[in-house]
């Protein structure tokens, strides 16, 4: 559902109205994931009709008006002409691929009125950042471009290079239905599965709580699409239990934070944004996938290495054995929940991504019904299809907006303008252009849901790093890496703050902690960038090496971040650590070779200052509690 505090509370007729619409479109579009999607034009027409219109009712055009029964009847006849534009184009829709690009006087209105629908939809989902941005590209159009009113609005409302372009379909053939997967798969309990199967394997050992946190939510927030609401999902249960077994609140929620900001960037689904990398850059999905799973699973074991090291630092013990749920049983009650995963993944590697997860899907509710039928009421089938339509709502407005700027950035040039600004902002300097992508990057994705923030990066920032010869897959990870992290950058660290929310700690402390524990992400795109066989680009010994030396220089860096080993680091050790971490990560056999023995000489010095040499044979997992 739309968040509560921004939402307006609809009458009974109305909310049953608009459940029924939510319903029938998630099943629409699962039947045309299944079965065969309509022409493009009907496909994102009849995607953005009931979205946008439901926008409109949900979300108030200000705070003051969701209790006016005045204003919702504005809303619901804005709501009501904004679909007609939609259904236009359905009907018409064949006689608009022979007119070639001519449209009528008519439906110049209807394309000015579903263009103004869709910049007051986004201020309402999502807030002024993106409009202001929206305004700005069109008032480059007008004035700058000289573009005739009529030629943008032909090519805003009837083409494929406007708000029915490439984020449109991709949203619409891709997104929702994984969208719809990832809410029947929470709703039959893969969730709880997920969290009890990691407790009985990493519940017993030093910082269980927060290594469950960084393992659970690396398999949930890959296929959420949202970082706040994988933190909702997973850390209300592993946030109290990190508290219980001592953990300060605000490490506890940093860690939730900085896994769960992980998950977008984790694949397979990578909060479904390997989908539109894929569709923007003419990739298949798995060279999408392939190139993002090294530098998430680096990411990963930084964050575990650090949560293991702070639960050595305060002398914390697992949990006790008989409080944690038994593997073999776990197992046994919900092996079921893992096989539309294995049908997932197996059929990406042979259908189109929106059919596979129609499988994984239909495999879901099969099993479902076999094993455990009294979840398939008709009440949680309601709820979970309905649930998965509100989800969509944000991003369809977003995907909408995001149309009107690529239209116009690729009609006028206005891409390639920025880009040579950039570039020229630069001074030609690849590591300045870097650095200025990486700003941009973290300041649009402040707010944005992962996709809408990638979106808006691929379409403005992302071309200047390719014009000046970055590898265009490691220029589109690059500026989803940042928009991703910006959840966990103070000051508007969105998930950091979720989580102390959750946690009962301070915000900013926990913003904080949760940037440091995210400290990799930050490093590992620029090492992407120079060093393509991170993003398995090269020979299998480079990128094998590249994958060694990256998990040991992980482990380093986190080392010196978290300043401890066996005992507390020195202030001489540490930027041994730091140092020997960097150079491990860059691939490279002078970096590498440098790195080792930096890290080897800092290894020496501290186990040679610790007195208590006996834990050196701890295990990485550290302590366990029988």
């Amino acid at each position: 559902m739309p968040e509560a505090g921004t939402t307006r509370h609809l009458p009974g007729t109305l909310r049953y109205i608009l459940m029924a619409v939510a319903v029938g479109t998630s099943l629409l579009f699962l039947y045309t994931s299944g079965f065969g999607k309509f022409p493009a034009m009907v496909q994102r027409s009849i995607f953005l009709m009931p979205t946008l219109a439901a926008i409109f009712i949900f979300y108030p055009v200000h705070q003051r008006a969701r209790e006016s029964r005045v204003w919702l009847a504005i809303d619901i006849c804005v709501a009501v002409v904004t679909a007609y534009t939609l259904l236009h184009l359905i009907l018409v829709w064949e006689d608009l691929q022979w007119r070639g690009g001519a449209i009528t006087d008519f439906e110049v209105i209807l394309g000015t009125i579903l263009t103004i629908g869709v910049i007051e939809a986004t201020r309402r989902a999502v807030g002024w950042p993106v409009v202001l941005i929206v305004l700005g590209v069109l008032a480059y159009g007008f004035i700058a471009a000289d573009m005739d009113f009529e030629h943008m609005i032909s090519m805003l409302y009837t083409s494929f290079e406007g708000i029915m372009g490439t984020a449109t379909a991709t949203i619409a053939d891709y997104l929702f239905i994984f969208i719809l997967f990832a809410a029947f798969f929470e709703s039959f309990g893969a969730g709880k599965f997920f969290m009890d199967i990691t407790s009985s394997i990493l519940g017993t050992v030093r910082g269980g709580p927060a290594k469950i946190a960084v393992v659970s939510s690396s398999l949930f927030g890959s296929i959420s699409g949202s970082v706040v609401a994988n933190v909702g999902a997973t850390g209300s249960f592993t946030i109290p239990t990190m508290k219980r077994t001592g953990y300060a609140p605000e490490f506890a929620g940093a860690v939730e934070a900085a896994a769960s900001t992980g998950g977008q960037i984790m694949p397979p689904v990578m909060g479904a944004s390997a989908f539109l990398i894929a569709e923007i850059l003419g990739k298949s999905y798995l060279d999408v996938v392939k190139a993002a799973l090294l530098p998430a699973v680096l990411y990963y074991m930084a964050i575990f290495v650090m949560v293991d090291l702070e639960a050595a630092r305060l002398g914390l013990k697992g949990l006790p054995r008989e409080s944690l749920p038994r593997f073999r049983r776990v197992l046994s009650e919900g092996w079921y929940l893992i096989v539309p995963f294995v049908v997932l993944i197996y059929g990406l590697t042979q259908f189109s991504a929106s059919r596979a997860a129609f499988l994984a899907i239909v495999t879901n509710i099969v099993l479902v019904a076999v094993k455990d039928w009294k979840k398939l009421s008709i009440g949680n089938i309601i709820r979970t299809l309905e649930n998965g339509f509100h989800q969509i709502l944000v991003v369809a407005a977003v995907a909408a907006a995001a149309g009107i700027i690529m239209g116009v950035v690729f009609t006028t040039g206005l891409g390639f303008s920025l880009a040579g600004k950039l570039v020229e902002l630069s001074g030609g300097n690849q590591m300045v252009l870097l650095t200025l992508t990486m700003a941009v990057s973290i300041i649009l994705g402040m707010g944005l849901p992962t996709v809408a923030c990638y979106l808006l990066l691929a379409v403005l920032v992302a071309p200047a790093l390719i014009q000046l010869g970055a590898d265009p897959m490691a220029a589109h990870l690059f500026i989803l890496f940042y928009g991703v992290l910006s959840n966990v950058t103070p000051p508007v660290a969105l998930g950091a703050y979720a989580a102390a929310g959750i946690a009962g700690g301070n915000a900013n402390r926990t913003g904080l902690i949760a940037w440091k524990l995210a400290l990799s992400g930050f490093i590992l795109p620029y090492i992407f960038i120079y060093s393509p066989a991170m993003i398995m680009q090269g020979s299998i010994g480079e990128i094998i090496l590249a994958f060694i030396t990256g998990m040991i220089g992980a482990s380093a860096l986190s080392i010196a971040v978290e300043g401890f080993l066996l005992k507390p680091v020195t202030w001489m050790e540490r930027p041994l650590f730091a140092a020997g971490a960097l150079l491990l990560i860059v691939p490279g056999i002078v970096t590498d070779s440098i790195g080792l023995v930096i890290l080897a000489a800092a290894i020496l010095i501290h186990f040679l200052r610790s007195r208590d040499l006996g834990r050196v044979g701890s295990s990485f997992l550290g302590e366990t509690r029988r």
